[in-house]
């Protein structure tokens, strides 16, 4: 089993963001993050969403902002203050992996597609896995990372942000559907250091 990090040989694009440790994970079609940014003045986003605040039970977890219409998705740190890693996949760039593991995707990106096919979800398993969908006509997937009171300047210089801070993908038209996998989903077992959430799969339907 490899470490994300050793191994750059490999079929899927991976990118990740340098962050500390008060900036998340935003993400969202581009067409709602500049919808819902201007509203961003009107609205106090909680820390509800984040594990170090004591609200969330998992590390990782993925969750839509109530308060911005559900249209802008926020992933929590792992245990280590560190951000997921975003893997694109596949040629024609419809499948979109947010690996909040330490395992290398080439590991279990495979088992993923073959659980999603089977949709085996255990009786007792009230863990959240379908969390949202996300529409694209003619339109961007925005990754971003910020501060929760830095939404508020992104607003105002959006189109100049760099890869530093925002990556953007084209999606082909149609509906996305966003599903959080857990490490003992696909290896039938919990994670011994405590990263349970494997990652989140958005795939168009």
């Amino acid at each position: 089993m490899k470490l994300k990090h050793e191994d750059n040989k490999s079929k899927f694009k991976s990118y990740r963001f340098k962050n500390n440790k008060s900036e998340y994970l935003f993400f969202g079609s581009e067409i709602s993050i500049k919808e819902n940014l201007n509203k961003k003045s009107k609205v106090e986003i909680s820390n509800k969403y984040y594990a170090h605040s004591g609200h969330q039970s998992e590390w990782s977890s993925c969750n839509s902002l109530d308060e911005l219409n559900n249209e802008i998705l926020t992933v929590d740190q792992d245990k280590d203050k560190t951000l997921p890693e975003i893997n694109v996949i596949g040629e024609n760039d419809d499948k979109f992996f947010i690996n909040c593991s330490l395992i290398h995707i080439s590991d279990f990106f495979d088992r993923i597609l073959e659980f999603n096919k089977k949709g085996s979800v255990k009786e007792w398993d009230e863990r959240p896995r379908n969390i949202s969908k996300i529409k694209s006509e003619n339109d961007y997937l925005i990754f971003l990372i910020s501060t929760l009171s830095g939404l508020k300047n992104i607003k105002n210089n959006f189109e100049d942000l760099n890869n530093d801070v925002k990556l953007k993908f084209k999606m082909k038209n149609g509906v996305y559907n966003l599903e959080t996998f857990y490490f003992d989903d696909i290896f039938g077992d919990t994670e011994p250091s405590g990263f349970n959430t494997l990652g989140h799969l958005i795939k168009k339907e």
